[in-house]
């Protein structure tokens, strides 16, 4: 693979003795940019005539069907992009019941992230001059924006962008009202988008889980009250802004985000490519997994595996 531009190894591969090994080849998604996972599949398949795939984000057409619905995670488009192209073979590596607690472990932990940027507002703005009943009323609405604009069919994307100008000018117009706020307004400004940030995440997580919901500020908290019971020693956990990875310092969070994954999907890709009679799989999976799944894959194929990185 060295000598395909494009598909230059990013770690030193695994070899195993047995000559009639696996071989699996692991791209390490960073999310956000699903045409570069896209372009070196293509470039796999149209040199290497390689296309069974195992994909992070999607528990598979029989989950598909017992749900009703298709549920996805991860780097979406490319999912979506990957079951629309007949030359892949594509096997979902979420377990079901674990791709469900992706989404409330996330619900939770960007709820952790708003209610810091709800203190912070809480906390600094008074001593500028901001009465603490403004705040509240500009946090209201931000609140009120994103669940209304959020609600309904149609377009995510369309939607957010409908939000952000609704609520923007809003936060503009808030700044401008205290001059004490003047000579901090970038930051109060950024802080103020965060929330509406973390809150738009929220919503777009809680849908995932119940796409029927019609949020309001009220559906919202009913939901998180019911998750926050649910995990109590991951709620438990504030949100540190200085700890830019919680699922490596947090183990009850590496353990149902990243850990739990790992074992689930190697199983279900070895036990994928057993079905289909396949020597050669590739795995698409964010970053923040591809040394515990390595680990995995070797230890339930007992070190029967070749595996490259790219």
């Amino acid at each position: 693979m060295k000598s395909i531009n494009g598909l230059s190894p990013k770690a030193e591969p695994v070899f195993s003795k047995n000559p009639d090994a696996l071989i699996f080849i692991l791209i390490g998604d960073k999310h956000g940019s699903p045409e570069i996972e896209y372009g070196k599949l293509e470039l796999i398949r149209e040199n290497l005539n390689l296309n069974f795939i195992g994909v992070e984000g999607w528990a598979g057409r029989e989950a598909d069907r017992m749900r009703g619905r298709q549920i996805l995670n991860g780097e979406i488009e490319l999912i979506t992009s990957l079951l629309s192209n007949k030359n892949y073979v594509i096997t979902g590596l979420e377990n079901p019941n674990l791709q469900i607690q992706v989404f409330e472990v996330g619900v939770i932990r960007t709820y952790k992230v708003f209610l810091f940027f709800e203190l912070v507002l809480l906390k600094n703005l008074p001593s500028v001059g901001v009465p603490p009943s403004e705040i509240k009323q500009i946090m209201d609405f931000i609140i009120d924006s994103v669940c209304a604009g959020m609600n309904g069919t149609g377009d995510e994307k369309i939607k957010m962008s409908g939000v952000y100008d609704e609520i923007v000018p809003q936060i503009r117009n808030f700044i401008s009202r205290f001059p004490g706020l003047k000579s901090r307004d970038k930051d109060v400004f950024g802080y103020l988008k965060f929330y509406g940030d973390a809150m738009l995440n929220i919503v777009i997580e809680l849908r995932g889980l119940h796409p029927d919901l019609v949020f309001s500020k009220r559906t919202v908290e009913d939901s998180l009250w019911a998750l926050k019971n649910k995990y109590p020693k991951i709620y438990s956990y504030d949100y540190d802004s200085s700890n830019p990875d919680e699922t490596k310092t947090i183990p009850e969070l590496k353990e149902a985000m990243v850990t739990s994954r790992n074992k689930a999907a190697a199983e279900i890709m070895l036990s994928s490519m057993l079905k289909a009679k396949q020597k050669t799989g590739i795995i698409v999976f964010g970053t923040l997994h591809i040394e515990g799944l390595i680990e995995e894959l070797i230890k339930q194929a007992n070190n029967n595996v070749n595996i490259f990185i790219i």
